[in-house]
């Protein structure tokens, strides 16, 4: 009977001692993406960028001077743009930011455009090969 009770015991003890100190849930880390890009109407050139992750990411002053967003054409850097300037609302919980670019695509002509962002990694991730996309737009001439 004693062992019993001293069974009752370890397993009660053991309890407590489970539940007073779950193991930590392994932390969300963000998760930057350029989602789309695509022709406005009037021929712009828009960049879809999202956080994918359910966290605030948050953007210290010692990295607001860096490179986020750099742009290609045909595989020529045409845009780089600081971190300052991106709208702080992608870097809210499942953000989402269109980004509108002062590029135009002609009529009838293809290009090859590229979007990186986080480049050098100053926003830690979880999974930095959705950090770029590059896709050729055309606007097909009107006849």
């Amino acid at each position: 009977m004693a062992r019993f009770f001293i069974y009752l015991l370890c397993c009660a003890l053991a309890t407590v001692c489970l539940t007073a100190n779950p193991p930590k849930a392994k932390e969300k880390q963000p998760d930057l993406e350029v989602e789309n890009i695509s022709l406005h109407k009037n021929g712009f050139v828009h960049i879809t960028l999202k956080n994918k992750s359910p966290v605030k990411i948050p953007v210290p002053p010692t990295i607001k001077e860096k490179i986020f967003l750099v742009i290609y054409i045909d595989n020529l850097k045409r845009a780089e743009y600081k971190l300052k300037y991106i709208n702080p609302k992608l870097f809210l919980p499942n953000g989402l930011l269109r980004f509108r670019t002062n590029f135009r695509v002609p009529p009838g002509i293809k290009m090859k455009m590229k979007a990186e962002i986080n480049k050098a990694k100053i926003i830690k991730e979880l999974n930095y090969r959705n950090n770029r996309l590059e896709k050729v737009l055309q606007i097909k001439p009107k006849k």
